[in-house]
């Protein structure tokens, strides 16, 4: 009979599950890691495998201490990455989600995520993705988003928003654009912050723009198709779509 506790320990784990219950079984210092810490017994059975470890490698690294297991499988080992492993939620335990795990071991990722709340793992997919979100106020409203594909969606929005905004900053000279950036707490920052900048570089244009004309276009106008013609237009576009198409003008005029 499987014991109680090593069966609750991978209830929620589907990949080598068959595995990890078998090294269980051979050795109590890592039936005791996997009690404790799932998903660091979940780390390391996947390197066992990989590196065809014998039995007798797995029992050894498991007794160790937790920090130093988490060292020597990812290259973080502190108190604090193995709090972020206990407070990980898993969806069904699947092969892609222990990739997802791997590639989230990184500094910069468990010091965002020390508040002791539940993180979802679809939210470690998203901040390797999305780097850009990783030390962003925006992370407390992603955490409240439970559908995983709403989360990767807004997270989308989110960075593209931010990676324009950063464009303009950069073309406005702002020295502090990036900790501007980091401060936005809402999506509504994020966006009044965006349009402040685009708003501001449209206004610092318009001195050049009156004399700036367009080659005809290489496709035929149509009802539904209207050609910009010049840098003013293409202006006026940017600004009612609320997007940073203004910066494409000399790309434009070269014929791209």
């Amino acid at each position: 009979d499987i014991p109680s506790r090593i069966s609750q320990a991978v209830h929620n784990i589907r990949h080598h599950q068959f595995q990890l219950l078998q090294a269980a079984a051979n050795s109590r210092y890592y039936a005791d890691l996997l009690v404790s810490t799932p998903l660091l017994a979940w780390l390391l059975l996947e390197q066992a495998i990989e590196q065809h470890w014998p039995m007798a490698r797995i029992d050894q690294l498991s007794a160790q201490k937790q920090p130093q297991i988490m060292m020597q499988l990812t290259g973080v080992g502190t108190r604090s990455s193995i709090r972020f492993l206990r407070s990980i939620k898993l969806e069904s335990g699947t092969a892609a989600e222990l990739n997802t795990l791997r590639l989230a071991t990184s500094n910069s990722i468990i010091r965002a995520l020390q508040h002791g709340q539940l993180v979802p793992v679809a939210l470690l997919g998203v901040l390797v993705k999305y780097e850009v979100l990783i030390d962003s106020g925006l992370l407390a409203s992603l955490l409240n988003i439970t559908n995983s594909e709403k989360l990767h969606e807004k997270a989308k929005f989110y960075s593209q928003i931010w990676r324009d905004s950063a464009r303009l900053g950069a073309e406005l000279a702002i020295s502090d654009a990036a900790l501007r950036l980091r401060a936005c707490k809402t999506e509504d920052q994020l966006l009044t912050l965006h349009e402040k900048w685009m708003d501001e570089l449209i206004y610092d244009c318009t001195a050049i723009v009156e004399n700036v004309f367009y080659a005809e276009p290489p496709i035929p106008e149509t009802e539904t198709i209207q050609a910009i013609r010049s840098y003013a237009e293409l202006i006026d576009e940017s600004r009612e779509m609320k997007h940073c198409v203004r910066i494409k003008n000399r790309a434009v005029i070269n014929g791209q």
